[in-house]
């Protein structure tokens, strides 16, 4: 009798445990629906400047020419940090949940205790950052015109993206995938409405550049910069 009321109350619990999880589940699908939907910014046609926008279909970045007159990167990220052989024509930032970026150099790496921590729990994060030379523009790589001043605003944000002492950012040393790339201490947390997408949306946003009311996925971002 008692191991009936106890299973009993075991599935009660079981079901009640589903049904909140469905319904969680079920708002966050509406939630990014709804946000990516939204447009906000204007997309100018030309500018003093430009940059690209890049998803490879989960993560997207920005991709910055190292000096255009108005900023040199070079002076921030510190090329002797990486190896001889790399162009130094364009960087690449991109801001994500630490443990998956250094563990996750390719989709075949990621394991589920690693998704699941990005995923559920505030994590830690990191700046990656590559020297590269001029990317290539398709679908995945948009370019973006910008005004001089909506470059700076870009360029602040992604300053204040890194940790940094004594107004150094913080190289994570021996982490990156290979000698053209490099890890960075980064301010923030990473979660669910949080993501690598939401940080490339909010650069956007700061400048007043169009992109999505929240963009937790790449189309968030991409979808509204595709003419």
């Amino acid at each position: 009798m008692l191991w009936r009321i106890l299973s009993k109350t075991g599935l009660i619990y079981c079901a009640g445990a589903f049904e909140a999880f469905s319904a969680a589940a079920f708002a966050f699908v509406l939630i990014t629906f709804y946000g990516e939907a939204i447009p906000m910014g204007e997309l100018p046609t030309d500018g003093d400047h430009y940059i690209y926008v890049r998803s490879n279909g989960i993560h997207t970045e920005l991709i910055l020419p190292t000096d255009n007159g108005t900023i040199d990167w070079k002076e921030t990220i510190q090329p002797d940090d990486f190896g001889d052989s790399i162009s130094l024509e364009y960087i690449v930032f991109g801001w994500g949940d630490k443990g998956f970026y250094m563990n996750t150099p390719e989709w075949s790496d990621l394991t589920a205790k690693t998704a699941t921590s990005a995923l559920l729990v505030p994590t830690e994060t990191a700046m990656h950052v590559r020297y590269i030379p001029r990317p290539e523009e398709n679908k995945d790589c948009v370019k973006v015109f910008v005004r001089k001043e909506q470059y700076l605003k870009i360029a602040s944000y992604v300053r204040k993206s890194f940790k940094q002492e004594e107004q150094k950012v913080q190289l994570i040393p021996g982490k990156g995938y290979g000698p053209s790339d490099n890890f960075y201490e980064a301010h923030e947390s990473y979660h669910l409405f949080r993501t690598c997408n939401t940080w490339t949306s909010n650069a956007l946003k700061e400048a007043g550049v169009r992109t999505s009311a929240l963009a937790v996925f790449p189309n968030g971002v991409m979808g509204h910069l595709r003419k």
